[in-house]
């Protein structure tokens, strides 16, 4: 009862941040504190959510994280094998250590009352201990509001690791570009990524496709391997040329839960599957993953990889 006590005694004194069902992953140890709407402690931080009923019944009494400030969350365990699955460890990460590229895509998620829109931004650079620098997001290209002041929640993947942190806009800026400056974290939240190991499967999935006319028609495929980075897929149906994007949706089945994924995916090579016949095969790779998706897909195929298809 003590660390639970320490959690609720934290939680009173500090800003919380609402969370999506999609932000948590079924199987995977929470890497901080799990509240509800009014501040009381669901789930301590190294808990894992067992089942999509679980998560239901959760997501009823409204999910909500503390972002750290100048102390940090308790990571997982890695010994813990309560349910059999790896605890992997989110520890404190140095911003500056993680030398993004320009061009690094950023999660960009407000958190003002009853506005959580999400938005992807690309890395610019930065001001060491001052400020990290993206630009403003466009979608549909027109520019989206930020205001000074503006509370954030940044997830990145950098190819290695993904991380999270909260932080707020500093200042909005649109000469010689539109561009924000956010304010440098106090603490930063990552885990490593394993390699993408590529493991074989049968997954029913919808792909859509939009023409160049830009009617979107959807599609059944076949999800014959699967990698965190992208998938081979067999149709009857033509889905586009290189270089074009897709939507999928699918099922990921575990013995601890189950969970539909919608990811954003480009064509990278077309090929008929047999010389002289009609069915086709993609390969495609997803694009825009956000850190959460990430972890779903690299956790599935870790586990496919290791036991095999699960029951």
């Amino acid at each position: 009862m003590a660390h639970a006590d320490a959690d609720n005694e934290h939680a009173e004194h500090a800003p919380m941040i609402r969370l999506r069902k999609a932000d948590l992953v079924i199987g995977r140890p929470l890497p901080y504190p799990l509240f509800d709407r009014d501040r009381h402690l669901l789930l301590r931080a190294n808990s894992v959510i067992e089942s999509e009923e679980q998560l239901a019944e959760l997501a009823g009494r409204g999910l909500f994280w503390q972002p750290p400030t100048d102390a940090t969350p308790p990571p997982p365990d890695p010994k813990d094998k309560t349910t059999g699955a790896r605890a992997d460890a989110w520890r404190p990460l140095n911003l500056a250590d993680l030398k993004l590229p320009p061009g690094t895509r950023i999660s960009l998620q407000k958190l003002d009352p009853g506005d959580d829109s999400r938005y992807t931004s690309h890395f610019v650079g930065m001001l060491k201990d001052v400020s990290l620098i993206t630009d403003v997001p466009a979608p549909g290209g027109e520019l989206a509001m930020f205001r000074q002041g503006q509370p954030l929640l940044l997830r990145i993947f950098n190819g290695t690791r993904v991380f999270a942190f909260a932080s707020t806009v500093l200042f909005v800026r649109y000469s010689p570009k539109p561009y924000l400056h956010i304010q440098w974290p106090k603490v930063v939240e990552g885990t490593d990524v394993r390699a993408r190991s590529r493991v074989k499967v049968r997954l029913i999935a919808a792909a859509t496709a939009t023409t160049r006319d830009g009617k979107a028609h959807s599609h059944a495929v076949v999800t014959e391997d699967l990698s965190a980075g992208g998938a081979r897929l067999l149709t009857m149906i033509a889905l586009g040329e290189v270089g074009d994007e897709i939507d999928i949706a699918f099922r990921l089945k575990t013995p601890i839960g189950e969970g539909t994924l919608r990811l954003r995916a480009q064509i990278r090579s077309t090929s008929l599957a047999q010389p002289g016949g009609k069915e086709r095969v993609y390969g495609v790779e997803f694009v825009y993953l956000e850190p959460t998706e990430l972890l779903a897909l690299e956790g599935f195929v870790h586990m496919m990889d290791r036991d095999g298809a699960p029951a």
